[in-house]
């Protein structure tokens, strides 16, 4: 909050801020109520009496003395800043929001009024909006603690952490690659939807395509995607969509006319956690050509039982130095672990089984579940249910995330998935293991059937 008042004359509010400000803040309140009962529109006395009743934790006696200090000072930047703190401190967000901008309009130098805009903006998960005010904080106050922090939060819920190794994934590239050089022809008009970097988009542009578009829906992204495309000299071949791919419509000046190549660059370690599904889905609706050709076509989902108390360690406690740590683990990593199998002790105790078959083609996508037996190949413990998927890229290029796949090609990206058990059970080689594998919108779990 705002601490340094307007210039005051040494008289007694002097001695009531300097007072509050020594931390003696009961006689700081009788000064300030003092100066108000003599003089009720005393705009700078509701004020600090305001900031004092906030920093005291009293924000339901602070609110109407800030509310007063603005009808009789409107333009003080610090009482819309004060009293934005106050009601996001009560949870009215958009009042919150709405103060703390008059206050940057009022004192666009002033950098408090730009980080609380930032925290706000990320509380409500716009993201967007949250980089851009606390990058114009940074600006004015480079080495601010708090606003790189809240920065560098809001960055890693634009891209996550595995973004920049899928971006290097060669592997994964030298597939997508051969897939579009397949796919793409002088009369391919081809929209990719994607995070950020439209590496696809120029693979697809220097394939011959007629017509690229890349769907972004973040604000920051796209604007550093199209220095990506410049730099790159794909500005003029390659048209940057900065919305949501859900608010596109054909004919608009988006998207003149249905794409006939759809490059889906959305699927995470986990598959379905980045929204492929609606994404799909409404792609084929609003967006594609019946005779579509989709990047990948379809995805392929394997899992297996492993024993590993190395991972189990990794979800969960059970016993720790002798000790029963059983009932901390209600608070274990759900609903996966990503991790590189390779990376970890296990055991296989079954064979891999195919568990869904996802067509972006043609699937509709509703929430699936249906029940797996695993045969037990080997005796131990099964800690865990380990999956992957394969992508079908088109009827010939394949690319997968299974256990090793990234160690035999020196590469990082795409992990596997792991489900750790509530508790380990003990099986015995030809034993019948039933799960019931539920699909949802963007999750895929495992459930122990008796």
């Amino acid at each position: 909050m705002a601490a340094q008042p307007e210039s005051i004359p040494q008289d007694e509010l002097a001695l009531g801020i300097q007072r509050h400000q020594n931390g003696e803040l009961r006689e700081a309140e009788i000064i300030y109520r003092r100066i108000i009962k003599a003089n009720p529109n005393n705009a700078e006395a509701l004020y600090w009496l305001g900031t004092l009743g906030h920093q005291t934790g009293k924000n339901n006696h602070a609110l109407p003395l800030l509310q007063r200090a603005i009808e009789l000072k409107a333009d003080d930047w610090r009482f819309h800043n004060n009293i934005s703190v106050i009601y996001r401190n009560l949870g009215d967000y958009s009042r919150a929001i709405a103060h703390s901008a008059r206050a940057t309009q009022l004192a666009p130098a002033e950098y408090e009024p730009l980080i609380n805009l930032g925290q706000l903006y990320g509380i409500l998960d716009q993201v967007d909006n949250s980089i851009i005010n606390l990058s114009r904080a940074l600006n004015i106050v480079p080495m601010h603690e708090e606003a790189r922090l809240n920065l560098w939060g809001s960055y890693r819920r634009l891209l996550p952490d595995w973004y920049f190794s899928m971006l290097n994934d060669e592997r994964r590239n030298k597939a997508y690659g051969e897939a579009i050089r397949s796919a793409v022809n002088k009369n391919s008009r081809v929209l990719e939807v994607g995070l950020g970097g439209a590496l696809f988009s120029m693979m697809a542009s220097l394939a011959g395509a007629k017509d690229v578009r890349t769907c972004i829906s973040s604000r920051c992204l796209a604007q550093r995607t199209g220095d990506v495309l410049s730099v790159n000299g794909f500005k003029e071949k390659v048209t940057l969509i900065e919305r949501p791919l859900l608010s596109i419509r054909e004919g608009s000046a988006e998207l003149p006319e249905r794409a006939n190549v759809f490059i889906i660059d959305v699927l995470d370690p986990a598959l379905l956690g980045q929204g492929v599904l609606p994404i799909v889905t409404f792609a084929r609706q609003y967006l594609l050509t019946e005779d579509a050709k989709f990047i990948p076509e379809a995805a392929v989902v394997q899992a297996v039982l492993i024993e590993s108390a190395e991972i189990n360690a990794l979800a969960q406690a059970d016993e720790v130095s002798g000790f029963d740590m059983s009932a901390l683990s209600i608070f274990k990593q759900r609903p996966m672990l990503n991790l590189d199998l390779s990376d970890h002790e296990y055991t296989a105790l079954s064979q891999e089984k195919k568990i869904f078959r996802l067509d972006f083609k043609k699937d509709t996508f509703i929430n699936n579940t249906q029940e797996i037996d695993f045969e037990i190949t080997k005796s131990g413990q099964c800690h865990a249910i380990a999956y992957w998927f394969k992508l079908d890229l088109d009827k010939d290029i394949r690319y997968d995330n299974a256990p090793n796949s990234m160690r035999d090609s020196n590469q990082t990206h795409w992990m596997q998935c792991v489900q750790v058990l509530d508790k380990p059970l003990s099986v015995n080689k030809k034993q019948t293991l039933r799960f019931r594998a539920s699909q949802r919108n963007k999750y895929i779990w495992f459930d122990k059937l008796k």
